[in-house]
Order: C-alpha cells, then structure tokens, then sequence
C-alpha cells in the first residue's frame, strides 16, 4: 500500500498563478503607459507630476506590487518543486513495491 499524490493538480496550480502573475504585469504596464500618456498629452496642470511620481512607487522595488509578484513567483516555483518531488516519491515507490 502506498500514498498516491494527484501531482498535476499542483502543476496546474503553478500555471495558474503564472497566468495571473502575466495579466497582472500585462496590465500594470499598460495601465503606466496610460498614465504616462495622459499626464504628456491631456493632463497639463501641476497635479499631474506629482499623480505620476505616485503611480511610478508602484513600480519601485519596495512597492506592494512587486513584493506581491515576488510572492507568486515563489509559490509557484515552491508548487512546481513540490510537484516534481511527489512524481519522483511515487515513481520511486511504485518501482520498489513491483520489485518484491
């Protein structure tokens, strides 16, 4: 008897946190394209530097953004490494238990 882990969930899991992890990062960008756009052609009073050098912090290293996409990156390697290490565990398992 064995424990069997359905690894591919994990492995899904991973790619849908690297999609999101792309949209997110798609979208921030077109998102500062935007802004940058409208403060050079539109928005021509004083407020408009100061709307930008708010919205370029979220591109800073510190931001919450960036430690957000940190973050995903890591559980998405952590799952894919989990996934990896349960496919060899069981490989591995089921290859001792046929050899007796």
């Amino acid at each position: 008897m064995y424990i069997e882990i359905n690894h591919s969930k994990l492995g899904k899991s991973a790619e849908a946190i690297d999609d999101y992890l792309s949209s997110m990062i798609k979208y921030m960008n077109l998102s500062t394209d935007k802004v940058n756009g409208l403060i050079a052609r539109d928005w021509l009073y004083a407020d408009a530097n100061t709307f930008k050098n708010q919205w370029a912090k979220n591109n800073d290293a510190t931001s919450v953004t960036n430690q957000m996409k940190a973050s995903l990156r890591s559980y998405s390697n952590a799952l894919k490494y989990a996934e990896q290490q349960y496919k060899k565990a069981q490989s591995t398992a089921v290859n001792k238990a046929n050899s007796l």
